[in-house]
């Protein structure tokens, strides 16, 4: 396959010993015939130089293989550079392109398979650190309030103990839906990994903002954080009921 350089040698023989117009421009046709589809640059100067061969035997008759060659060779050395000019602009283009989106190239190791792995660990290290947060709450609350082991739930309305049941129930809630949270999580991973972590992170979220109004000792302190992790959960069986169904549709 012809290739811009190679055509640019052509062109100069021929025009070195051309005899006329006819000649020449007969000779660029094969040479324009055989660039490929993709060599759009090599069209381009066959054209460009074909011209040049009319216009330089006009200008110049007395002395046409002169004129012919000065034509072809500005027609080339024109096309060459606005080929160069081009390329350097493409590449121009694509580095201001990462300048204005670095996190872009940064970060598209995000979206790999290990990735995946990498952020299922982390979300199920930050679930374990929470669990232990939670649990040291419990311990320091016992301690400041005087609930003894293996007591659940202080008795009565008392200040002391309506602040220990608060950190309690608090954990207590965040246990009781871990599992099925985990059940869910897990299989619409098999589905749609990343919006599993995104859902998980999402309930994730909505526990830590439960427990610590929670435990600041207003029962109503607990509101915010429900509603974000219990929409998130919402999610996670809607979308979980809605897969199973649909495969097993489609699979009878």
């Amino acid at each position: 396959m012809a290739t811009l350089s190679a055509v640019e040698a052509d062109l100069r023989s021929l025009a070195t010993a051309a005899t006329g117009r006819e000649g020449l421009a007969g000779q660029l046709t094969g040479l324009f015939t055989g660039a490929g589809p993709e060599h759009a640059a090599v069209r381009a100067a066959c054209d460009k130089a074909v011209a040049a061969i009319g216009e330089a035997k006009a200008a110049a008759p007395g002395d046409e293989a002169a004129a012919l060659g000065a034509a072809v060779e500005v027609s080339l050395c024109g096309g060459a550079q606005r080929q160069g000019a081009r390329a350097r602009g493409a590449r121009s283009r694509g580095e201001r392109k990462k300048k204005r989106c670095p996190a872009r190239a940064r970060n598209s190791h995000l979206f790999s398979k290990h990735s995946q792995a990498a952020l299922d660990a982390l979300l199920a290290g930050a679930t374990a650190v929470f669990n232990q947060y939670c649990a040291i709450r419990v311990m320091k609350a016992r301690k400041a309030e005087g609930v003894a082991f293996p007591t659940l739930y202080a008795a009565g309305d008392s200040p002391s103990a309506v602040r220990f049941n608060c950190v309690q129930r608090g954990h207590q809630q965040f246990l009781e839906n871990l599992p099925i949270t985990a059940l869910l999580v897990g299989l619409i991973a098999q589905l749609a990994p990343r919006l599993a972590v995104g859902l998980a992170a999402t309930w994730l979220a909505g526990r830590v903002i439960y427990f610590n109004g929670y435990a600041a000792g207003d029962p109503k302190g607990r509101v915010p954080g429900a509603a974000v992790s219990a929409l998130a959960q919402l999610v996670m069986m809607v979308t979980a009921v809605v897969w199973g169904a649909k495969t097993l549709v489609v699979g009878a």
